[in-house]
C-alpha cells in the first residue's frame, strides 16, 4: 500500500477517533437525526474499504449502525467503533456519527478520544460498490460566518468550533448550505465494497 496513502487514511480515521474533542466546525453538541428517526439505507450493510482499512456497516436494533474500522496491521492494529445515525434531506443522505470506543494493538484507547458525546456531520453518496464520505468544510464555515452570512449559533475555543444550533436549526441549516458546506475542496474518501465470500 502507498505510504503517503496510508497515512492520508490514519489521519482521517484519527480525525474521526478524535472526533469528540471537537476537531471539525461540524462537530454539533445536538444530533443532526430527530427523535425517533429510524432511516436505512440497506446497500450500506457489509464491508467497504480503502488503502487497507476495512470499514464494517452492520444494522443495530434501535436503529442506526454500528461502524467499525479497522486496520490489520501487524505491529500497531487499530480498531474503532462508531455509532451512526442516517438523516435524508432533499434526497441527500448525511451521516451523524458518534464516537464509541478505540483500540491499538488490542489495548483502549478512549483517552486518546477525549469522550466527550459530540455529533460528527459527514455527506454520504453511494453508487454502485463506491461510498464516498465527506467532511465540512471549515473554512467555508468561519470564513461564511465572519461575514455574518450564517446566522446559526456555535461558539469558538481556540482551533475548536461547536455548533450549539438545536437539531430543527441544524437540520434547516444543512438543508440549506449542503453544496456549500460539503461543495469546497477538503477530507473526502471513498471507499470501495467487499465481496461476500461464497
Amino acid at each position: 500500500m502507498n505510504r503517503q496513502n496510508r497515512i492520508r487514511t490514519c489521519g482521517l480515521v484519527l480525525f474521526l477517533m478524535l472526533l469528540p474533542a471537537g476537531r471539525s466546525t461540524a462537530q454539533s453538541v445536538f444530533p443532526l437525526y430527530e427523535k425517533g428517526e429510524k432511516e436505512t439505507e440497506p446497500a450500506l450493510v457489509g464491508t467497504w474499504e480503502a488503502w487497507g482499512f476495512r470499514f464494517t456497516f452492520e444494522p443495530v436494533e434501535d436503529g442506526g449502525y454500528k461502524l467499525t474500522i479497522a486496520d490489520n496491521d501487524d505491529e500497531l492494529p487499530l480498531r474503532c467503533t462508531y455509532r451512526i445515525r442516517l438523516v435524508r434531506l432533499r434526497r441527500e443522505l448525511y451521516f451523524d456519527v458518534e464516537f464509541e470506543k478505540a483500540t491499538v494493538a488490542g489495548k483502549n484507547a478512549n483517552d486518546l478520544a477525549f469522550v466527550v458525546p459530540l455529533h460528527l456531520l459527514l455527506k454520504a453518496t453511494l453508487e454502485d460498490d463506491r461510498l464516498t464520505l465527506i467532511l465540512p468544510s471549515d473554512d467555508w464555515f468561519l470564513r461564511e460566518a465572519e461575514r455574518g452570512n450564517i446566522r446559526l449559533r456555535y461558539e469558538t475555543f481556540g482551533d475548536v468550533t461547536l455548533l450549539l444550533a438545536t437539531t430543527g436549526e441544524l437540520r434547516d441549516f444543512v438543508s440549506v448550505y449542503s453544496d456549500e458546506l460539503f461543495g469546497s475542496p477538503g477530507d473526502k474518501l471513498t471507499l470501495t465494497r467487499v465481496p461476500e465470500e461464497t
